[in-house]
């Protein structure tokens, strides 16, 4: 059935060329003018479902205690107490308060400082004035030491660094306010002219720096990716027809899948960055198999070319390329889509999409490729065979040559080695490390890292987790609650600030009775604890630690890591402590730290999932096309192999698996899939008139020179990823080189050993 479907295909192709042309030129028109209503989206929840748990706790908590995310502006210095460091400070902590964006601004100049003189409580910001002598400037920093609120917090213990956090408003654009603040920060730059550095950090920036990153390299992928492409393909044709037809066809089948983006309604994000390399790559795939049959065919043709053009021998030409490789094209298509809609079992949303976006735009080639190609080859004179001389063979035959001999002298010897090799590099798999931390997307040497790094380093933590107490706060024995499980956690080896409404009250208490000690505790009384948040409240804000109607409490615990592995260690942790008592007042654990620790289960779920999903898919598929049950099993050994070898090396290589990164196996099993069914396909033919050793050398020949293309175009379409901005991508395009090299040693190497030790009977068609 599918083969008719196929002749009748090729045969309206070469019959009506100018309308298959107009069609599919109509396609790509429409679809060009939807690209134009692509939007970007850089939030991290977006990657997520809202039904994920870490991300509802995220919502619970902002939903009681607004907003909460922060732009946090460092100033860094040798003594961050000098005069002309403080006054740059006060600058943009009073220029940030003016705009209107910002909720709450955090800074020495903001926060107060608690002090209790003559029994009476006196509540200031913690730096009233700045010290123009050096014993205004030790009376300041003894002062700082003493103030838990704003030592470790906004100014480093060492007094090296000093942090402005900026809290945003709910629902403001990203490029408004950060547009507001780094114009606050140039105007400090220019105004003062002290030696402090200044760098910003918080989740805003790294929307931001993502958004930067993400239309950098679509300006600078896609047509690098292109060019190499086509300098690709004329190496491998030599022949305009040979380059230009299947880079047509990528070019239509990116502007297609692009196109869906708006269509459905989705958004271009991070992840979606892989989509138009994956076209590059993959799409012309198809193309070069319906060329390579082509000029075949053109070669045993070649005496029958001579004179004016023959039309019905040009036609004949195209549609034969069509009907001989039309079915394995279309099965290894087919593959391909099952390994990239597996993705579709991922819970990060954004890889769901793209496995739905590049299958449909496979799907596209895949149709371009058996209507379109053979559409305009049929209007074309066939062209005169490239023919080579015994001397000027070309390495690539040479190299088949090699290969098919050592397979044919020694099948057994490559198994064994196999097994060997594959039994030492899936050790690997043991060291191998999930991260999902944000922070591992940039170069060390970047701005958000060094920040980040100096956060970790001075202000207790850049990631944190939140825990919501409910009751009644004003309840001395729940404030107290409060206060030991703050004091607790503090000390976990993971945690470096912890920020809870019970400290402030513990302070309070002590200051009202002159430093003692020994009142560094919850006051006893409702009354007491009134009248410190009605103290307090005056000249402080109490909005992200306790809700309006005081019966929730917000503890907020810092890390000083960018480690996963520790967060979710911390988290774990935290959910334990928080559990501890039979009714406990601590009713959520949540926060960017939660996500995090839950992305890297998803992360592991979702890897696995998708590779077993597509494993089993596509050796249906082969099953199916070959009548054999066999044949499934076969296909997919040189998977597996790769898929050792993958991880392995990953471990080895400490390349962590994120969120890029475990798309990849889904990827390879759908590409790789493509170089078993044409070698099987091939060799199933040849073996009908040849014995099996010349049967594996006639098919290396032949489709082993368009299955090392196929193979070739994939690595040389993703090594245009290793000018990306983004750490991961270009980890995953060194991945793809590792990964489809795999593919191809087992499909030209290791399958066709096997297949001389065994002889499968699928493939024994006489």
């Amino acid at each position: 059935m599918i083969r008719n479907i196929i002749k009748k295909a090729a045969q309206a192709a070469v019959e009506h060329p100018w309308i298959i042309i107009i069609i599919f030129f109509l396609i790509t028109t429409s679809a060009a003018f939807q690209l134009q209503n692509i939007q970007l989206d850089t939030a991290i929840k977006s990657l997520i479902p809202s039904h994920m748990p870490s991300r509802s706790r995220i919502e619970g908590i902002e939903s009681i205690f607004g907003g909460t995310e922060m732009v946090m502006i460092t100033v860094e210095a040798d003594d961050v107490l000098a005069k002309s460091v403080l006054e740059k400070v006060k600058y943009i902590s009073d220029s940030l308060e003016k705009i209107k964006e910002i909720d709450k601004v955090n800074s020495p100049f903001t926060l107060n400082d608690i002090e209790g003189k003559d029994n009476q409580l006196i509540i200031e910001t913690a730096i009233r004035d700045i010290p123009s002598t050096e014993a205004e400037k030790s009376e300041l920093k003894e002062r700082l030491l003493s103030n838990e609120l704003v030592i470790g917090n906004v100014v480093s213990k060492d007094f090296k660094a000093i942090s402005i956090g900026a809290v945003l408003k709910e629902d403001v654009p990203d490029s408004v306010v950060l547009d507001k603040i780094d114009q606050v920060i140039a105007d400090a730059k220019n105004k003062f002219s002290d030696q402090s550095s200044l760098m910003k950090a918080g989740l805003p920036i790294v929307r931001a720096l993502n958004a930067k990153l993400i239309q950098h390299d679509m300006r600078l992928l896609m047509p690098v990716g292109l060019l190499i492409m086509l300098i690709f393909l004329f190496l491998a044709f030599k022949q305009l027809r040979g380059v230009f037809l299947p880079f047509l066809v990528v070019v239509m089948s990116i502007i297609f899948s692009l196109a869906l983006l708006p269509i459905l309604g989705w958004k271009f994000q991070l992840i979606t960055i892989i989509l138009p390399i994956i076209m590059i790559a993959v799409t012309n795939d198809y193309g070069i198999h319906i060329i390579a049959a082509y000029q075949e065919l053109a070669l045993d043709e070649e005496g029958e070319k001579t004179g004016p053009r023959n039309v019905e021998l040009d036609k004949k030409i195209s549609r034969d390329a069509v009907n001989n490789l039309g079915l394995p094209v279309i099965a290894a298509g087919i593959t391909t889509m099952i390994g990239l809609l597996a993705l579709i079992s991922h819970i990060i949303i954004p890889a769901r999409q793209l496995g739905v976006l590049a299958a449909a735009g496979i799907a596209f080639s895949i149709v371009a490729s058996i209507l379109f190609i053979p559409a305009v080859l049929s209007l074309l004179k066939v062209a005169t065979p490239l023919k080579k001389s015994e001397e000027d063979q070309g390495i690539l035959e040479k190299i088949l040559r090699k290969t098919a001999n050592l397979v044919i002298e020694f099948p057994k010897r490559i198994i064994i080695v196999t097994l060997i090799i594959l039994i030492m590099i899936s050790s690997g798999i043991f060291f191998l490390k999930i991260d999902t931390n944000p922070m591992s997307f940039y170069e060390k040497d970047s701005e958000i890292v060094k920040a980040t790094e100096l956060v970790n380093n001075k202000f207790g933590g850049a990631n944190t987790i939140s825990i919501v107490a409910e009751g009644d706060i004003m309840e001395p024995d729940i404030m107290q609650k409060i206060s030991e499980f703050e004091e607790d956690i503090a000390t976990y080896d993971t945690i470096g600030e912890v920020t809870a409404v019970s400290k402030i009250m513990r302070k309070m208490n002590r200051e009202l009775h002159n430093g003692d000690i020994n009142f560094d505790k919850i006051p006893d009384s409702r009354n007491a604890l009134a009248q410190y948040f009605l103290l307090f409240s005056m000249s402080g804000d109490l909005d992200k630690l306790v809700d309006f109607n005081r019966q929730h409490a917000l503890i907020t615990a810092r890390m000083p890591t960018n480690s996963t592995d520790e967060i979710s260690r911390t988290v774990h942790y935290l959910r334990e402590e928080s559990k501890k008592e039979s009714a406990s007042i601590f009713t959520m654990v949540g926060g960017f730290g939660d996500l995090l620790s839950e992305m890297v289960d998803v992360v592991i779920r979702g890897q696995v999932l998708s590779l077993l999903i597509s494993i089993i898919l596509v050796a249906i598929v082969v099953m199916i096309l070959f009548n054999s049950f066999t044949a499934g099993f076969y296909s997919i050994l040189p998977l597996l192999t790769a898929v050792i070898s993958l991880f392995g090396l990953m471990g080895y290589l400490s390349i962590e698996l994120n969120m890029i990164t475990a798309m990849l196996s889904s990827i390879m099993i759908g590409v790789g899939i493509d170089y078993t069914i044409h070698f099987l396909w091939r060799y199933r033919k040849e073996r009908k008139s040849l014995e099996a050793k010349d049967a594996v050398l006639k098919t290396l020949l032949t489709s082993g020179r368009g299955i090392v293309f196929n193979a070739l175009s994939v690595i040389v379409g993703f090594s245009v990823l290793l000018i990306s901005g983004f750490l991961p991508v270009k980890f995953f395009s060194f991945l793809v080189t590792v990964s489809v090299g795999s593919c191809l040693i087992g499909s030209l190497l290791i399958l066709p050993a096997l297949v001389l030790i065994y002889k499968p009977a699928f493939l024994e068609v006489k």
